[in-house]
């Protein structure tokens, strides 16, 4: 619902010209930029976004007006600068959620694209990657990327990390032996592929 942002931006344009390059009016930018972009006006919510990377601001805040800069880049199909800043979010860290929310984008973008470009994304975050649930995912991604562009090995290669690992689970692993099986497949190692296609069979039995 819009509706409120017009009445938002009015407030928040008040406390800037009250408060200037103050806390308040640092957060009073931000608020506005957040109002000028869910009102379809990306380039003035990127000159208020711009306005708190030119100030001293704490990490926490600039990677927050990173990530907004970001959507708004995006809903202008500034595809570099998004998956910059994007990518600069990642690498700093500090707030979880927000890093999720930026890697999740980045895959949005690269699913909207082809494969290759997918294989590019997913190469970029593997080395922020450090736990066992995030490598496992991204080895997934790269295994079912690498098999659309017909590069079995390497999806042989991601699907057996995500098997090898141990404690993947039952969505990960039942994943890895389908993307397995149906690069055994392709590269016409029928026992191999009955092989992992059997292993869903008897140790997923409602799986679909």
């Amino acid at each position: 619902n819009n509706e409120k942002y017009p009445e938002a931006l009015a407030g928040f344009t008040r406390v800037i010209e009250q408060y200037g390059d103050t806390p308040q009016g640092r957060d009073s930018h931000y608020g506005r930029g957040v109002a000028f972009h869910h009102l379809g006006q990306p380039e003035k919510a990127l000159a208020d976004f711009q306005q708190i990377l030119d100030s001293k601001v704490s990490p926490m805040v600039l990677n927050r007006t990173k990530y907004s800069m970001a959507l708004s880049y995006s809903a202008l199909g500034k595809d570099n600068e998004t998956v910059q800043l994007l990518n600069e979010v990642i690498t700093w860290g500090g707030d979880e959620n927000l890093v999720r929310s930026a890697r999740l984008k980045l895959i949005a973008m690269a699913e909207k694209k082809d494969p290759a470009e997918a294989v590019k994304t997913y190469e970029a975050m593997l080395p922020s990657m450090t736990t066992p649930d995030d490598q496992q995912w991204i080895w997934g991604r790269l295994a079912g990327a690498y098999f659309k562009l017909g590069q079995y090995d390497k999806s042989l290669d991601f699907s057996q990390r995500v098997l090898g690992m141990g404690g993947a689970s039952e969505e990960s692993t039942i994943n890895a032996l389908f993307v397995q099986g149906n690069s055994y497949f392709k590269l016409n190692d029928y026992p191999n592929a009955i092989t992992s296609y059997r292993k869903v069979l008897d140790q997923y039995p409602r799986a679909p």
